[in-house]
């Protein structure tokens, strides 16, 4: 079981499942990201649970993307070389105009990855103002608050797709929060900037995406109280934990070079295939039903995320043998299969 959760962890959070992670990260955005300090907010909760957040970050007031792909202090930082996550930030309106050039974007993620090679760039998605932006007549639709998220949210998951990157889904998270408890103010005063919840819910979802673990494992609460703590971190773990590859949160691992990973990486676990064992998984991703077939008898056993056997079976000869998780929770799944001495590790993803 040991090992079990070892590769379960591995396959999960990109790094040892309840092993303490010290990862780097240089966030680049503006005042969104700097109001209540953010990021450090983000390395106490990484610290309550035993991890760390070494960071640094380049955040003037209303900058975009494209001004970052020229700024001297951006560049100076990013030829530091050694980030595991950039976290990228547009200004907070920018994204939600009716035309919108990803081109920046895409600069700036080129940059990123030709001074380190192994690292991720994390899109920072924010938020709908909180009654919409009045000050765009020509585009009505981000009038109000729905349909300006929505927009930003659609836009977010673009530049992540063209990049091959991944997204902190703050402006989810948000969302989330305001249709389920209407009580908790997310703004300062400006309807825009977020406030201490605010901010306190953008850490979640950064502290889940960039360390893959489960929020609701944090004990740090920031000046709220452990009722709204508590409650922001469910809704984290709802909309981010509960859905890492929906936001692409390790779907792009395998592309990184073999030199980027430590021995017994998440990849050569999840996604390596032991030849002599001639064993198929299909379809992945799938709605929970699954075939697993193979040239010999195999056992199989499948892992949930917590190290938790939930299926176990043995096949027979010529056996195709369909396995049914329907009745489990949409995510991510390990796969166990034996013939002999001989063990392969997969990953299933139910959608």
């Amino acid at each position: 079981m040991k090992n079990i959760l070892f590769l379960v962890g591995l396959l999960c959070c990109g790094q040892g499942f309840g092993q303490s992670q010290n990862l780097k990260a240089l966030f680049l955005g503006n005042s969104y990201t700097y109001v209540n300090a953010m990021p450090t907010m983000v390395n106490d909760m990484a610290l309550s649970t035993g991890d760390t957040l070494n960071y640094d970050s380049n955040t003037p007031g209303g900058y975009t993307i494209e001004g970052h792909t020229t700024n001297a202090t951006t560049i100076q930082k990013l030829k530091l070389g050694y980030w595991n996550y950039v976290i990228v930030q547009d200004q907070s309106q920018m994204p939600s105009f009716k035309t919108y050039n990803m081109d920046a974007a895409h600069y700036l993620d080129s940059l990123i990855k030709m001074h380190n090679e192994c690292a991720t760039t994390l899109f920072y998605m924010t938020w709908g103002r909180k009654n919409g932006d009045s000050y765009n007549p020509n585009w009505p639709v981000t009038s109000t608050y729905l349909g300006m998220d929505s927009i930003l949210r659609m836009r977010y998951m673009e530049m992540a797709e063209i990049n091959k990157a991944e997204v902190s889904p703050v402006g989810a998270v948000w969302r989330h929060i305001r249709q389920t408890d209407s009580t908790m103010e997310l703004y300062a005063a400006d309807g825009s900037h977020p406030s201490v919840a605010g901010s306190y819910a953008a850490a979640c979802s950064f502290y889940t995406a960039i360390f893959r673990k489960d929020p609701t494992l944090i004990t740090y609460n920031s000046t709220l109280t452990a009722s709204e703590a508590n409650f922001i971190k469910a809704a984290t773990k709802t909309v981010v934990y509960d859905n890492l590859l929906k936001w692409h949160i390790g779907e792009f691992d395998h592309l990184k070079k073999e030199s980027c990973q430590p021995s017994s990486t998440p990849n050569e676990i999840a996604n390596s295939t032991n030849n002599s064992l001639n064993l198929k998984i299909y379809p992945n991703p799938n709605s929970g039903v699954f075939r697993i077939s193979g040239d010999a008898p195999f056992q199989v056993e499948v892992f949930n995320l917590q190290g938790v056997k939930i299926l176990a079976h043995q096949s027979h000869e010529n056996e195709v043998l369909e396995l049914d998780l329907s009745a489990h929770s949409k995510g991510i799944y390990l796969v166990s299969t034996t013939v002999g001495e001989l063990v392969q590790h997969s990953k299933i993803v139910i959608q």
